[in-house]
């Protein structure tokens, strides 16, 4: 019998124990039925200073269908585990992602968002501003906030806010100007998820300022992250000199970005292009023109000033989208000395280039070789002197009896009608 009463007195002593443990607030977690009891309120609201009101609730369904749905409540709002007295305080700590996902919050604190988190500053991105709170979807469904095609919005949440450029004025407007460009229009107008979206050229976690030697966008990396899209167009630039130079460690020689812009890129048929058929001189000039950058390699600078007074240069000088430019000659992303024999310059090469069906079919050997970069103005040249005197005098003359006869006319006109109303 008392062997039997210990036992009974054993049981009872583990009955207590396991309700105490129960209920006991430091060992049990609440579910996340518990949570729901309040946050299932669509009128829950907490009310910051200054009047600014946020809504509280949670919606049971999207949170099921959440990337995040296996988790708990408590597994991400780890402070809260084993709360018991509710509703629970106002103040709860931040959520950290990189708990679970560790190597995207490093990624994420080397990035120029994480960076300026360090420095204090409280409007640069972190995990939510991107890919939400509680309704969490992976990047492949068309509903999450960074499925390719609703990319540009996200980024342009911040990016394209006045607000918010107008508090960082050394920012570029890379929202409106991307929503301008080729990429911008292929995404958000005809919804193409193929074309280039923010973090195909700038990454996604590992985001980095341009200056950055780490980031894909300093100059050594430009032609291989467009190259990810444009794989021939690479190709092409690498063969050709710029590319080769590059590869040299040398940062002068042109890169996409030089010549087809940042977020403002357009099709080489939109007149605003920086490679449209009339602005190829404009453009190529920026760096052939600059004696610094061409010196370096030994190009004359005057290769930009001979061309503009040129047949060829007077026609682009003057809108015709006809006449031979930079490209029609020295191709575009794979030029080439005149020294390499597969260059469209090459001497062996130039009765093709000039014979082109858009330029001078059935250009004869001794017509390639006229000199395209002559300039009209050597003193030393009488030839090119008297035919640019003789063009002066045809023009001058024909523009100047114009006027002489217009003005002679308007005279005749004025008085003929002041003489009709003497009459009257």
């Amino acid at each position: 019998m008392v062997k039997a009463g210990i036992a009974l007195k054993q049981w009872a002593i583990a009955a207590v124990a396991m309700v105490f443990l129960w209920v006991s607030p430091g060992v049990r977690a609440q579910s996340n039925e518990d949570c729901m009891v309040c946050h299932s309120d669509n009128t829950l609201v907490r009310e910051y200073e200054g009047g600014r009101k946020v809504s509280m609730f949670v919606d049971e369904s999207a949170l099921g269908s959440s990337v995040h749905a296996p988790l708990g409540c408590v597994d991400c709002h780890q402070d809260l585990a084993g709360v018991a007295d509710f509703p629970h305080a106002e103040e709860v700590a931040d959520v950290g992602c990189g708990t679970c996902h560790e190597d995207l919050r490093e990624l994420h604190e080397r990035s120029v968002h994480g960076i300026a988190l360090k420095k204090g500053e409280t409007e640069a991105a972190r995990c939510r501003d991107c890919h939400g709170t509680h309704y969490i979807l992976p990047k492949s469904d068309p509903r999450s906030s960074v499925f390719h095609l609703k990319q540009p919005a996200t980024c342009g949440a911040c990016h394209g806010d006045s607000g918010f450029l107008q508090r960082h004025p050394g920012m570029p407007r890379a929202a409106q100007s991307y929503a301008e460009s080729i990429h911008g229009k292929a995404v958000l107008k005809y919804g193409m998820n193929i074309a280039a979206v923010c973090s195909d050229c700038h990454g996604a976690h590992d985001i980095h300022a341009r200056d950055d030697a780490d980031g894909p966008l300093t100059r050594p990396h430009v032609a291989a992250v467009c190259g990810k899209c444009h794989p021939s167009a690479l190709g092409s630039y690498r063969s050709g000199i710029h590319g080769v130079v590059s590869t040299e460690g040398k940062t002068e020689p042109a890169v996409c970005t030089d010549c087809h812009g940042e977020h403002t890129i357009r099709a080489p048929t939109d007149p605003s292009s920086s490679v449209y058929v009339t602005r190829i001189v404009e453009t190529c000039s920026t760096c052939h023109a600059d004696k610094e950058i061409v010196g370096k390699f030994g190009v004359s600078v005057q290769r930009v000033e001979t061309y503009r007074e040129s047949f060829h240069g007077l026609g682009t000088k003057y809108g015709s989208t006809v006449v031979a430019n930079c490209v029609s000659c020295h191709q575009y992303h794979d030029i080439k000395p005149a020294s390499d024999p597969s260059s469209s310059i090459h001497p062996q090469n130039l009765q093709d280039t000039c014979g082109q069906p858009r330029c001078h079919m059935g250009a004869t050997e001794r017509f390639a070789k006229s000199d395209v970069h002559s300039s009209i103005t050597k003193p030393d040249d009488w030839v090119l002197q008297l035919v640019r005197a003789v063009y002066i005098l045809i023009i001058g003359g024909t523009l100047g009896g114009m006027i002489i006869h217009n003005a002679i006319d308007y005279a005749g006109r004025r008085r003929h009608k002041r003489n009709t109303h003497a009459d009257a």
